[in-house]
């Protein structure tokens, strides 16, 4: 994790992303994540890394639901092989002002749960 931004900042980045954003729902506030990955596994063929792949909890205890927004550049979406390494911003959504904040990586086609990151925002 490289940086959050959250709240009214955050908003006002992903609307000059792109202005047909939604805002986010009542009560709840997007967070934007600056993300460095990098692909440790040895398979000689690429993975795919999208926002798809990350959501939110904090103190709260909430799985909160992914976003559908287009996020600033660079987005984190990218193809990676084995060692390949990329930044990018990811949305997720909090409770405005919920504490405890953690970043959820679950990549998506992956059903094993063996890859599953915890990373504190906070």
């Amino acid at each position: 994790v490289l940086e959050v931004v959250r709240g009214q900042d955050a908003w006002n980045r992903i609307l000059e992303a792109n202005q047909f954003n939604d805002p986010p729902s009542q009560g709840g506030e997007y967070v934007l994540v600056k993300v460095r990955a990098r692909y440790i596994g040895t398979a000689d063929e690429s993975v795919n890394l999208s926002g798809s792949d990350f959501q939110s909890t904090g103190g709260a205890n909430v799985l909160y639901e992914q976003t559908s927004v287009v996020e600033p550049e660079p987005a984190i979406d990218a193809y990676l092989f084995p060692g390949g390494v990329h930044e990018g911003w990811v949305t997720v959504m909090a409770a405005e002002g919920e504490v405890g904040m953690i970043l959820v990586f679950d990549p998506l086609w992956d059903w094993s749960g063996d890859n599953v990151r915890f990373l504190g925002l906070e």
